[in-house]
């Protein structure tokens, strides 16, 4: 979610805790969800509910695991989490309007109804983005980016794939690093 302020846009950053590509309690992890709120914008959960099988379709257990979900969320960050996106939504859960107290779901109706929704989704745009908000026709956008797809070159999606997963290796050994004394003299060792 975006709100334009003063000198600039202000975004609400959603985030996973159950993400396999990246482990939110980690400081290196802390620290770039913290420089995030220093600049002025928002944390907000990112919510899978895939990662709750046994309760898909239980519209009261699932508001419950948000809310437990932004409490973590939220002591991790020192902060109120106020706002949810849902991560690959069922049809169920987008049809169900969700209303979480004191959370903001992204995805209710009042944010599709009421604004003009625009999303990258798999790297593609399905209007055309900069031409909707330069028209300035619609008063409110909920526009929906994954920073993932973006670089300082433009790349394709498959480009853009295929270099996180060789950057894979690089980060796992930069991790392994940090956490294991002389990796390099056990690494130079012929087992």
């Amino acid at each position: 979610m975006w709100k334009i302020v003063r000198g600039g846009i202000k975004s609400t950053y959603f985030v996973l805790l159950t993400s396999d590509f990246y482990n939110v309690f980690s400081r290196k992890n802390t620290d770039c969800l913290k420089q995030i709120i220093s600049l002025g914008h928002d944390i907000g959960l990112h919510f899978d509910e895939l990662n709750y099988p046994d309760i898909v379709g239980d519209k009261d257990k699932i508001i419950k695991a948000i809310i437990k979900e932004a409490e973590i969320l939220s002591e991790v960050i020192q902060m109120p989490v106020k706002t949810v996106s849902m991560h690959r939504p069922s049809k169920a859960i987008l049809e169900s309007n969700l209303e979480i107290p004191k959370i903001i779901n992204s995805y209710s109706k009042v944010y599709f109804k009421d604004f003009k929704y625009l999303s990258d989704s798999r790297r593609r745009w399905r209007e055309p983005v900069e031409e909707i908000i330069s028209s300035e026709r619609y008063e409110r956008l909920h526009i929906l980016t994954h920073a993932f797809w973006y670089h300082d070159e433009e790349t394709s999606m498959t480009k853009t794939i295929q270099n996180f997963i060789s950057r894979a290796n690089s980060d796992r050994y930069i991790t392994f690093e940090d956490n294991f004394t002389d990796l390099k003299s056990v690494l130079n060792k012929p087992y």
